[in-house]
Order: structure tokens, then sequence, then C-alpha cells
């Protein structure tokens, strides 16, 4: 079964985290333990809406048959106490274990992540406009030189993700699904990415608005020669076939989007 196609009104969003900064309200961090059964969820937000308004959650299932739920919040009065709430949601029978971190002066962090994983893959939270600057003084110094070291990183990360998401999901549905998955790499920031069918031309076309290797353009770089070399490598790895992948319009050359083409490679 394909994946439900997202409604065209709704644009693709960024996430807010790991902070929260709302000056002048009162912040909590809420962490909870909780069993993985229905209803479990409600009965712990039940608890919580008197007191608190939810401003964003996190749930994900653990291997024991519990849930964590990670959430921030701002109190209603402005008035509350950590404690008594931590005492407050262990009251719910849906609760194995509970903590209530305050904020500072409005400001909230998120102190009980340490990151993001994916798989076995431990992930690290850049800048887009920061690491696009890397990219400029790389090539700035290096000139195409510069140029070829980002298409060759690129392909060792496509590869290596690539490897990765095999595990996750085996060979056979990578391949298969090999144009949806490229939506992972929108989650992940690298741009907003939209596979284009309407290529006759080769196997993939792929358009990317938002593309994190154009963050950061002074008229150095002319192409996106890193994210070429990861959607090469992570194709060929994907689909056990040589490919050639070409950028057929760039952000970095005066273009509205970049695009990207991937064919069977020449002999």
């Amino acid at each position: 079964m394909k994946p439900a196609k997202a409604h065209s009104s709704l644009s693709p969003k960024k996430v807010v985290f790991p902070f929260h900064y709302a000056p002048g309200k009162q912040l909590f961090q809420v962490i909870a333990r909780i069993s993985d059964k229905p209803g479990s969820l409600a009965l712990l937000l039940n608890n919580l809406s008197a007191k608190l308004n939810l401003i964003g959650i996190t749930t994900y299932a653990l291997p024991d048959d519990t849930a964590m739920v990670v959430g921030f919040a701002a109190s209603n009065s402005g008035k509350e106490k950590a404690d008594a709430l931590q005492d407050e949601i262990l009251k719910s029978k849906a609760v194995i274990h509970a903590e209530v971190r305050e904020g500072n002066d409005g400001l909230l962090v998120d102190t009980f992540h340490t990151g993001a994983v994916v798989g076995d893959q431990n992930y690290l939270l850049l800048r887009r406009d920061s690491l696009s600057r890397v990219f400029e003084e790389v090539v700035k110094i290096f000139g195409s030189g510069g140029d070829a070291l980002l298409y060759k990183e690129g392909q060792e990360m496509g590869q290596e993700d690539a490897k990765t998401f095999i595990n996750l999901f085996g060979s056979e549905h990578i391949a298969e699904q090999a144009a949806y998955l490229t939506s992972i790499l929108t989650a992940e920031g690298f741009g907003v990415f939209e596979p284009d069918s309407s290529r006759k031309d080769a196997l993939y076309g792929i358009r990317v608005s938002e593309c994190f290797e154009c963050a950061e353009n002074k008229g150095i770089r002319k192409a996106c020669n890193f994210l070429r070399g990861y959607l090469q490598a992570a194709g060929v790895v994907a689909l056990g076939v040589e490919l050639e992948a070409k950028e057929t319009r760039c952000i970095l050359r005066g273009d509205d989007e970049c695009e990207f083409i991937l064919s069977t490679a020449s002999k």
C-alpha cells in the first residue's frame, strides 16, 4: 500500500526543538514513562490539562511494553510548583515514573534528551547556514578541489545512510520505495524534496527547495556537490546499479529550486 499523499495545502513545517522561549511564561518539561496500552496517553493528558497548557509533545515506545512521553508545557496560572505537578501526574494509573522540570525566566530547554537517534545512528543538530558557510570556505580555499572534496564526502555519507536504511527496512523495501524515501531527507532538514516522475530521461528526478547547501550563498559555489554525491551514492547502494547524478538546476546559480536527475551510468 502506498502512503497517503499529504493535502496540498499542508506545506512542510520546521520542528521547534530542542528549546522553547516564551518571555513571561512559567514553563515546564514533563517527562513520564507510561504503560504502552490504549488510553494511557489520554489519562496522562487529562491529568495535565487543568494546570498546564501543552506546547509540544514527543512520544515513543520502549522495548519493555512501556512508552516515553516528553512534553513542553506552560502553566495556566503561572504559580505551579514542579514537585506538586509531578505528584499529581504520578496519581494516574497509567504513569509508571514521572519527572517535572521547570524552565528559567521563560526559557525551557529539553534537559532529558541528548540528541536524536535513527536506528543505531546518533544525530547532531547543526544550523543549516553554518554548515553551508563551511562549504563556502572549503571551495574558497581549495577551488575545484573543494568541490571534488564535497562531492566525495557527500558520497561517503549517502552510502552510509543508505546502508543504515537497508538495515532498518530491508533491501527489497528500499528499492521499491526509493523515491518516497527521499522524504526522510526532508524530515532531517536537508531541504524539501519532491520526486519528479515526469522525467523520462532518467531513473529518478528530484526537485529540492530550501536546500541546506544553498543556505549561504556568496557566489563562490555554483552547484550542490555534496548533495549530488549523497544522492548518487545512496542510489547505488539502494538500487544495486551504477548511477550518475547531475544537478540540472541550482539555487546557487539563481534558479528557484535545485533539481537532480539520477541515470544509469554510461559504460
